[in-house]
């Protein structure tokens, strides 16, 4: 084999792959890449850790036919130190043992992995759909940081995708908790999706298509999916990943229709505000934080026997009576950090005990928290 890539191609997928290809691994196969020549003009790379698989072409020219499997972290490794304006070549040896890799004056000699490479069972994918890649990335990035990484919480471990047709707009749902926060985006739904099952894409799978679609160049993606296998490809990328087998639990029934009161807040302030007064917080286990809402103002306190207090406020409007409510700073500030909008509403009911709900502002997504008790907290 001996073929030529432009730097930037090729460091893209490897840095994709790395996600994917195990560093520790009972079976050495897995932490390789596969380097295989399609036509004269292509190179496929190919890493799977046999639940998910990434499958990308990149032009190149290829002078002799072939294909090589290298360690993936060095290769990675290797080619992001190369020189950026210089093509690099791999060239594998006649008995396939070594890889040669060169760009202009840098030189290396990479061992190949002798036994065959594997990769795992296919299965037939029959709900297909073409979606904008923007979408799909919105589902994902609005919901991943509330997936449950407990281990026990296998069903959610994940995002679950899901038609919602109830509405008088129908629309694709994306749902994630951890029991004490909910994650829900929706996007409009797209053609042939009204007969999608309930799926739950697990943690990892989750995580590495954010990445990929984030340095994705198209703007259009192909979905397909079955019961237990997800599928998302373009004209040079195709992933799949094995799916969480189990039925999310209807966390969207417990979402409130309406709240009847109501606050809205300048998003960037309100993060910058939470975290400056949650600054006190670093070595507590428990990070609280109380709001003290008044008709005139929005009070932020934060209290720890370590290492003291914070507190801020700032005006706002209110037109319901006076409630102090608790929450995990934490949580608060990652669902904060998730909203794009300029302005951040916040849902607020009478009783102190139920979540309190908040969303951005013409944003399709919403998040619950739950609340924490300040008392407990005190004495503990």
């Amino acid at each position: 084999m001996i073929v030529s890539v432009q730097k930037a191609d090729i460091a893209r997928i490897l840095g994709w792959a790395q996600g994917i290809c195990p560093t520790r691994s009972a079976t050495p196969a897995l932490s390789h890449v596969l380097l295989k020549t399609k036509d004269t003009n292509c190179l496929e790379i190919t890493a799977t850790d046999l639940d998910m698989l990434l499958q990308c072409t990149i032009p190149a020219t290829c002078s002799q036919q072939g294909e090589a499997v290298v360690p993936a972290k060095l290769l990675a490794d290797v080619v992001r130190k190369m020189p950026d304006d210089h093509a690099i070549t791999f060239s594998a040896n006649a008995k396939n043992t070594r890889l040669e890799v060169n760009s202009d004056q840098a030189q290396f000699t990479l061992p190949l992995f002798s036994e065959k490479f594997l990769l795992p069972k296919s299965s037939e994918l029959p709900h297909k759909l073409s979606m904008p890649l923007a979408d799909c990335l919105h589902l994902l990035q609005r919901t991943a940081f509330a997936m449950s990484t407990n281990s026990a919480d296998y069903v959610l471990s994940g995002v679950c995708i899901s038609p919602h047709l109830e509405d008088n707009t129908p629309t694709l749902q994306s749902m994630a908790s951890d029991r004490r926060k909910f994650a829900l985006a929706d996007v409009p739904l797209p053609d042939q999706a009204d007969t999608l099952p309930s799926i739950i894409i697990p943690r990892r799978a989750v995580l590495e298509m954010i990445k990929i679609l984030e340095s994705a160049p198209e703007t259009t993606i192909s979905f397909a999916c079955s019961l237990v296998q997800i599928a998302i490809s373009t004209l040079s990328m195709h992933f799949s990943s094995r799916l969480v087998s189990g039925t999310f639990p209807p966390y969207d029934v417990s979402v409130p229709k309406s709240s009847p009161y109501r606050i809205v807040l300048d998003t960037k302030k309100y993060l910058s505000i939470l975290d400056r007064v949650s600054t006190i917080y670093y070595q507590d286990a428990t990070p609280w934080v109380e709001l003290a809402i008044t008709q005139e103002k929005l009070t932020l306190l934060c209290e720890s026997t370590n290492s003291g207090k914070s507190e801020e406020t700032l005006p706002i409007q209110y037109d319901g009576p006076p409630i102090t409510l608790c929450y995990n700073v934490r949580f608060l500030l990652e669902i904060v950090q998730n909203i794009r909008s300029e302005n951040i509403e916040i849902l607020i009911a009478t009783n102190a005990n139920v979540p309190i709900l908040i969303q951005g502002q013409g944003e399709h997504s919403l998040y619950l928290l739950m609340p924490l008790l300040r008392n407990k907290l005190i004495n503990t």
